[in-house]
């Protein structure tokens, strides 16, 4: 942004901008889009095996709810995926999630309680959130990771 000849970059330009061009000829002066981020998220530990919970976000919309998918092996080490459930993680997180090392704003929190034959044992899930700029749900706009229990 450009107010009376001088320039003030916007902050985190690298992170989560980037410039789209000169507003006005022979200035420095540009206006910002934002990236198009992927989403991101993980899960809890697994210190209730009655229900899997964790933490998801999309950079680009961080005040929207973020869906995730949550997939089983089963049977254990089959590569077979069965689905469990699809859930909106809508409430505030509330604790740090830091995803990578690397803390992306506002997170939202997600529960999924499980069925009986997936409390007990151990289980691979498979976690998928999905993207919700620029089109909700695009192929190639999730986020995916496998947690063993």
């Amino acid at each position: 942004m450009e107010f009376r000849s001088s320039y003030y970059p916007a902050q985190n330009a690298a992170d989560c901008k980037q410039p789209k061009g000169t507003v006005c000829p022979g200035g420095q002066n540009y206006f910002w889009n934002r990236l198009n981020h992927q989403p991101v998220g993980k899960n809890d530990p697994f210190w209730d095996y009655s229900k899997v919970t964790g933490c998801a976000a999309d950079p680009d919309t961080p005040w929207d709810t973020v869906d995730v998918e949550i997939w089983v092996e089963d049977p254990p080490n089959s590569r077979s995926w069965n689905f469990l459930g699809r859930v909106g993680a809508s409430e505030d997180y509330g604790g740090t999630c830091q995803i990578n090392g690397k803390n992306y704003g506002r997170y939202r929190k997600f529960k999924l309680s499980l069925p009986s034959k997936y409390r007990i044992g151990s289980w691979s899930f498979r976690f998928r959130v999905w993207d919700t700029w620029p089109s909700k749900n695009s192929p190639e706009g999730f986020y995916e990771w496998v947690a063993l229990r």
